[in-house]
């Protein structure tokens, strides 16, 4: 009976009870009759061409309704072509603009030096460091919320001078941060890098190395004596990402965490901003963690 079932790809019990309908009914046990059900809309060419249309144009549930129709004259009703979707792994999301493109051959070698930075880290050969700046407002960004229908999450929005933040993401599972309630230059930047740079040299004494992308104030040639100095006294290399790749600077994922996940939402004077983000750097990996 199982080898039955395996030759021909069923359960058991379908060989079970074709062996009973021939038993009590023979020959007429053979003819099935009428099945329930509808049968399917989309077939396996359907499927296949839907996928291939998605892959090279961008469609709505609408748009593809109209090709289906207009190419194999299949009527289709919404729900049933996003439950093929959603079964495919299709997903609906934004589009989004890209102002200009990165070279992938320049940020596949960046994916590898930073993955060779990674394992150094972890073999304590140096410290690793992610660094970047942002700024926090006293309105905070809108996010999404669960939300009694009907009503709608909101805070009054009052304008306000920002906080500015330059952090560092480090391998030892620090986050240190310095807030300015001015714009920060690469004077400011430097100054910070060199504080950073100190503590490391006094508690590890080890190599460190800090991935920054390209900014201005990070790579100007008017700050090429704090890089020689930073690399003579303190053995400190800078890092420089390709340009257009924030993903590959892990502290960006931080900063939205801090903005959408740890941020209350409602509003902040600038002097309880600066405290909250000193909380978070005192607290990083108790009370807000963060996988490095």
């Amino acid at each position: 009976m199982k080898e039955i079932a395996v030759l021909h790809g069923v359960k058991e019990e379908t060989i079970r009870t074709h062996r009973r309908n021939w038993r009590h009914h023979k020959i007429e046990a053979i003819w099935e009759g009428k099945r329930s059900g509808h049968p399917r809309i989309l077939q396996a060419v359907h499927q296949a061409q839907i996928l291939s249309w998605i892959d090279s144009d961008t469609l709505n549930s609408e748009q593809i309704r109209q090709r289906l129709y207009e190419q194999y004259q299949i009527e289709i009703c919404q729900e049933t072509l996003r439950r093929f979707l959603r079964a495919s792994g299709i997903v609906y999301k934004r589009t989004r603009h890209s102002l200009k493109k990165r070279c992938s051959e320049r940020y596949a070698q960046a994916e590898q030096d930073i993955a060779q930075l990674r394992q150094q880290a972890a073999q304590g050969e140096i410290i690793l460091g992610y660094v970047d700046e942002t700024g926090i407002c006293s309105t905070p960004d809108n996010r999404y919320a669960w939300t009694i229908k009907g009503q709608v999450h909101q805070v009054t929005a009052i304008r306000s001078k920002r906080v500015n933040i330059i952090g560092a993401l480090l391998s030892t599972g620090h986050f240190v941060t310095a807030c300015l309630q001015e714009s920060v230059t690469g004077e400011y930047f430097y100054a910070y890098v060199m504080g950073v740079a100190k503590q490391i040299k006094e508690k590890y004494n080890i190599p460190l190395t800090l991935i920054v992308d390209n900014a201005s104030i990070h790579k100007s040639k008017k700050m090429q004596a704090w890089r020689d100095l930073l690399e003579q006294d303190f053995n400190v290399r800078l890092y420089f990402l390709p340009p257009y790749s924030p993903e590959l600077n892990r502290i960006e994922m931080l900063w939205r965490s801090m903005k959408y996940q740890w941020r209350e939402f409602k509003w902040m004077p600038t002097d309880e901003i600066v405290q909250w983000v000193n909380g978070i750097s005192r607290e990083f990996g108790n009370k807000y963690l963060f996988t490095f």
